[in-house]
């Protein structure tokens, strides 16, 4: 799910893998920064493979937030084992990103590997466009603009 702030991703990503825990499934959520490090850590501790497990296990994993931070320069390596381990095992990823897909390659240090990594998702997978005024700040009329003084 992609769009600008506030237009209900990480609402609806929590939903779905809220409905998924009701249903008997086990779900995961975290940010793309925080699954970044807690991988960059394990990659420098000699445990990547288990913490990647870590993320391949769940039947639904929510990551939140691609591209909101700036991502170290091998996130998408690190991303590159999780995404291709859930694809390969059919277990269902859902994204929210600020960003346009496009980006992600400017996001992730490395234009083939995000771009292998959206092919991996959007294979089975389906981008969605959240548009539309933000959530958050519907309450408040937007702003019209002043007519510029003619002379």
């Amino acid at each position: 799910m992609s769009g600008q702030p506030g237009r209900g991703k990480t609402h609806l990503a929590v939903a779905l893998a809220y409905r998924a825990i009701q249903n008997g499934f086990d779900a995961r959520f975290t940010t793309a920064a925080a699954l970044i490090d807690h991988l960059s850590q394990a990659s420098r501790n000699g445990q990547l493979r288990e913490v990647t497990a870590e993320y391949v296990q769940p039947h639904v994993l929510v990551i939140d937030e691609v591209g909101y931070l700036h991502h170290a320069d091998n996130a998408a390596n690190l991303l590159w084992g999780v995404i291709d381990q859930r694809c390969l095992k059919r277990r269902p990823l859902i994204f929210t990103t600020n960003k346009p897909l496009r980006e992600w390659a400017n996001v992730l240090h490395d234009p083939q590997l995000a771009e292998a990594l959206l092919d991996r998702i959007l294979e089975r997978g389906q981008h969605i466009v959240l548009a539309g005024r933000s959530w958050r700040t519907r309450h408040i009329e937007p702003e019209t603009p002043t007519p510029a003084p003619t002379g």
